[in-house]
């Protein structure tokens, strides 16, 4: 039996792959919600204009730094500050969403909906976790690739 080589990392690997991916999720939520915005009337409740608006940026920035970190594991080098600092804006910015999320609902509806405001943020959370983990370790990558590159 052949045993099969994926690559993570570099050129045609899966993060190449996870690159375009996000590539097209970012043009078409892009398109998706502005065809929205466009499309709701004047009268049609400012809140749904609003809800969309943000809907929108959140999804645009969240596809646009992943992007950004994927173009980063294309490259030959795997450990750089570039990468770190991606990862740490992108787990600050899922951090902070359920806040965000919570906020709009208040000032938007003028009620609190913790429920939703939780579920709709509880991904968010996982994946800030998840981030600043993985931001953690590529810093002690990169501080082992400095040192080796000093003795070296």
């Amino acid at each position: 039996m052949k045993k099969i080589n994926i690559k993570m990392f570099g050129k045609n690997s899966v993060s190449t792959l996870l690159y375009w991916i996000s590539w097209v999720f970012l043009i078409f939520w892009t398109g998706f919600y502005l065809d929205a915005i466009l499309s709701i009337s004047g009268y049609i409740l400012q809140n749904n204009l609003a809800t969309t608006i943000l809907t929108l940026a959140a999804k645009f920035v969240f596809f646009y730094l992943l992007i950004l970190i994927f173009k980063e594991f294309k490259s030959n080098k795997m450990f750089t500050t570039k990468i770190i600092r991606y990862l740490n804006i992108f787990a600050v910015i899922n951090l902070c969403m359920p806040l965000i999320v919570g906020v709009f609902y208040l000032i938007i509806y003028e009620e609190i909906f913790l429920k939703r405001s939780f579920e709709e943020g509880y991904p968010y959370l996982i994946i800030a976790i998840f981030s600043f983990f993985l931001a953690a370790i590529f810093k002690q990558g990169f501080q082992i690739q400095q040192e080796n590159d000093l003795t070296i």
